[in-house]
């Protein structure tokens, strides 16, 4: 009850701030629509736009990944900033329930976000997608689930919104060598192990074989369940941390 009334007020405050609202919504529409003029291919008036709907599963995994993780961790940020996170911290509210009503009060934008992501893509940019639009709206929201818990976890690190932006080199560019654009086969075992524990490959390669393959749910299941661990451990250590900040 008291992560819902956190969710609600955190909610509120996003609403109010249009800017943040037009980044979340906006921008990951433009990148699409620029990409998609960069690579479709016009010759003689007819449109190769082979290349880019073949990139675009993985685009779309981590332009999720990345806004997600670059709102919220500004947003919770913050919150530690204006000094709402330290009135939460001599109130009765448990550190898992301020974790979960942030995670919650975020997440409803998120969801917005990312269902306007999918649907700019398919019936907009008209990219193939052969699976059932919900199952890949769920692989989606469980990579921005992770994306967000992820934020919130390294927002709790950072100190300013400069430290925030220092982990982008080390939690956000690595990912997207692994998001499925790359040819990695032939690099060294301790790179490929590297990429088991990044939530990425995961994300990037259910929404590949559900977009161009038409697989079902039981073909990507260990792919939603590595992302559902994620975003528990992700939870578990944000609430470690800001454990330890509140001591």
């Amino acid at each position: 009850m008291r992560s819902l009334i956190i969710a609600k007020r955190v909610a509120k405050q996003i609403w109010q701030d249009k800017r943040t609202l037009a980044l979340m919504f906006l921008a990951p529409i433009f990148i699409f629509a620029l990409l998609e003029i960069v690579l479709v291919v016009e010759k003689n008036g007819i449109r190769n736009a082979s290349a880019f709907n073949h990139m675009a599963p993985h685009l779309l995994a981590y332009l999720v990944f990345f806004f997600v993780f670059l709102i919220s961790g500004i947003a919770f940020l913050r919150e530690r900033i204006n000094g709402t996170l330290e009135r939460l911290f001599i109130s009765p509210v448990s550190e898992y329930e301020i974790v979960l009503g942030y995670f919650l009060g975020f997440g409803l934008f998120v969801t917005i976000q990312t269902v306007m992501i999918q649907l700019f893509l398919l019936f907009v940019l008209e990219v193939p997608n052969e699976s059932h639009f919900l199952l890949m709206l769920l692989v989606n929201l469980l990579l921005a689930a992770t994306a967000l818990s992820i934020g919130i976890l390294c927002s709790a690190f950072a100190r300013t919104e400069f430290q925030l932006i220092q982990f982008i080199p080390i939690v956000i560019v690595p990912q997207i060598i692994f998001a499925g654009m790359f040819d990695i086969t032939h690099v060294p075992d301790f790179v490929l192990n590297l990429s088991k524990i990044m939530p990425m490959p995961y994300g990037s390669n259910a929404l590949y074989q559900l977009m161009m393959h038409a697989t079902t749910i039981h073909d990507i299941i260990y792919d939603i369940l590595i992302l559902i661990v994620f975003v528990f451990v992700f939870q578990v250590l944000a609430t470690l941390i800001i454990r330890k900040n509140k001591a």
